[in-house]
């Protein structure tokens, strides 16, 4: 488990393994739907599959949002869930825009992702972007012993 060796929090293990059993149905479905998708496209059963991958799917994305949502709120998290700071530039796009035709001849076309490394390097000025930390929660991808 964690570092000091407590038992994470029971609603973390059952999101995790909800989310356990979400990735595996839609992995055994996605591989149904492909295998039924070369026989015929035009059959009605593929057309059905394809909804319920699509479903699967959304049931994912539940399991893993409801997961982000409350592992910041835990001490103590199983080890298949992470939580790290990330650092992210935040600026004020049309700010940057102006700065950029004067004095950053890359970013002329504003790209946002080369700004923002600019920002992250400290070549911009802090009225216009700043670097900030967030924490972003990270699920492993196998989280085979939920199942």
């Amino acid at each position: 488990m964690s570092a000091t060796n407590r038992e994470p929090d029971t609603k973390l293990v059952e999101l995790l393994e909800s989310l356990a059993g979400a990735r595996q149905e839609v992995a055994v479905l996605s591989e149904q739907a492909k295998q039924l998708h070369e026989k015929a496209l035009e059959d009605s059963g593929y057309n059905a599959l394809k909804r319920k991958v699509e479903l699967a799917k959304n049931a994912e994305t539940l399991f893993y949002e409801a997961i982000q949502a409350l592992a910041p709120l835990k001490t103590e998290l199983p080890d298949e869930i992470k939580i790290k700071t990330f650092k992210e530039a935040v600026f004020d796009a049309p700010k940057a825009r102006e700065w950029s035709f004067k004095n950053f001849t890359p970013a002329l076309i504003l790209d946002e992702k080369t700004f923002g490394k600019a920002v992250k390097e400290g070549h911009i000025p802090a009225d216009i972007g700043k670097v900030i930390e967030t924490k972003k929660v990270q699920v492993a991808q196998d989280l085979s012993k939920y199942l």
